[in-house]
This record gives C-alpha cells, structure tokens and sequence, in this order.
C-alpha cells in the first residue's frame, strides 16, 4: 500500500452483530488495521457522524464493513490497492456484494432511463464504474466528504409527494421504492462528477437471518410441488388430544407424515427466499 493511503475501518451499527461478522472483523482488525467504533444508531446518523470523525483525524479514507456480512481478512488491503495507484481517480471503490433477497441482484448499479438496472455480467478482478454502489463494503476518499453537501448520507422520502400522500393510500407507499443511505450517497457523488467503482476482486458474503415458523415449511413444500419433488409417505399422524381429562390418539383421516424413500429437494434449487422473513 502506498504511504499516503491510510485506512480506517468503520462498522456501522444499526442492526444485530451476526457472529460470522464479528469474527471476520476482528480477524481484519487483527491484522494491524486501524478501527473507529460507533454506538447502536440508525445507518445514515452512524455513517454520518463516521465520516465527520475521519476528516477531525488524519486517515485519508475509511471503509465502512456492514455488519451483515461477512468480510475477508485482506479487504482493506485488495480495496486500498486501487487509490493507492491512482487516488485521484479511485476516490469510491467497493466490493462486489449481493442482495439478501430474491434474485439477489449484484449492488452495483448503472442508471438506465431513468431506473436503475443492477449490472449484469463482469470479468473476474476488474474494477467497474458505476452508476450506485452499495455500500456494504466501501471505500472513500475523505476529500470526497469534503467535496459533497452534507448530509453525505440519508433516506429520499421525497416521493410521498409526488404519489400525493395521503390521497395515493398506503399500498401506493407499500409498492413504491424508497431509496437508501447508498442511493443518497451515490447521486451526491453523480452531481459532484465522482466516480464509483465496483471491484469484483473482493466480495463480502451478505448474511440473511431467518425464522422457522409453520408458514416457512409449508411454502418449502409448495416449492417442493412446483419442482416435482413430491415427498413421499408412509405412516400416518396421530395425535394426542387431551379429552375429558385423558389422551387420546386420533389419526388425520389417512394422512401420512414420515418421509421414507422421498426424493428431497435441493434447498438451492429452491426460491425459499420469496416467503422467508428477514429480521
């Protein structure tokens, strides 16, 4: 890396800390790099008041870690090595990561017609610019904080009036897209002519935690029927029903539960995702 690229690692903390993330962090900070903490806050209040204590210290980039992924330990370094040859010219540069939800689209993005199209194929170990970048693994130039209004970071709600709020009603708002911090981030970087680049030499395994409930089994067989992998059965349920103080064993009228010799799906051949909820 070159001596006048230096880094500080920030993890913006808006959510839980999933183990796997914490043990990738501290695997990097373990490395000898430097790290800013931040308390619990909403994401553009955190990233924010992060970028404002970069430019009160002498670091000249930070790379904001989310805490939903998981990051390799030479991040820093495969990210870093882009400014360090060139710091004029890569002032924002991130890594390659994709959407937790269905169908996992790559966060980075090109402006096409007014609407934003995730891009679609790429070389291995490339950069390419963009339009928006996401930013669960990105770094930033502190110049850049210096170049663009404040605040660098936020959510665009200017869409309730233009759907007429609250005449439109609330599916109109439920169907509408809402941009983010890194939407927010990346049109003040458009206006002030920064590039954005996307290096797909790095990639951060994005985390999505879900809960098991009667709901989520019942869409895998769904899911299962659409794919012709029909679960075979044996044996009938019975249950226990207590009745006038006593159990008894009631069967569900030749239903059959206990899979034997079923042909079980492949869960990545299925679209679980669809109707699994994310916390």
């Amino acid at each position: 890396m070159s001596d006048d690229v230096s880094v500080v690692v920030a993890i913006p903390s808006e959510r839980m800390m999933y183990a796997e993330a914490v043990h990738s962090l501290m695997t990097i900070i373990a490395r000898g790099n430097s790290f800013m903490g931040h308390g619990y806050a909403r994401t553009d209040i955190t990233r924010n008041e992060m970028a404002a204590t970069l430019l009160r210290q002498t670091f000249t980039h930070i790379l904001m870690l989310d805490s939903d992924h998981i990051h390799p330990p030479d991040i820093v370094a495969k990210l870093a090595q882009w400014p360090a040859r060139d710091r004029d010219k890569f002032m924002v540069v991130g890594g390659l990561n994709f959407r937790r939800g269905v169908p996992y689209d790559p966060c980075a993005y090109m402006w096409n017609d007014g609407k934003l199209a995730p891009i679609h194929r790429w070389p291995d170990d490339a950069l390419l610019k963009v339009d928006v970048l996401g930013s669960g693994s990105i770094l930033i130039d502190r110049r850049v904080f210096e170049r663009l209004p404040y605040p660098w970071f936020g959510y665009d709600y200017s869409l309730l009036d233009a759907l007429g709020w609250p005449e439109c009603g609330v599916e109109g708002l439920r169907a509408a897209t809402w941009p983010g911090t890194d939407v927010w981030f990346s049109k003040l970087c458009n206006k002030a002519h920064i590039d954005q680049w996307v290096y797909s030499g790095v990639s951060s395994p994005h985390i999505m935690h879900t809960t098991i409930t009667q709901a989520v089994r019942e869409a895998f067989l769904r899911a299962a029927e659409a794919h012709g992998e029909i679960i075979t059965v044996t044996k009938p349920t019975r249950a226990h029903i207590p009745e006038n103080g006593g159990d008894k064993c009631q069967s569900d009228d030749g239903e059959r539960s206990e899979h034997d010799g079923a042909r079980v799906p492949l869960a990545g051949a299925l679209p679980f995702a669809e109707s699994l909820p994310e916390t």
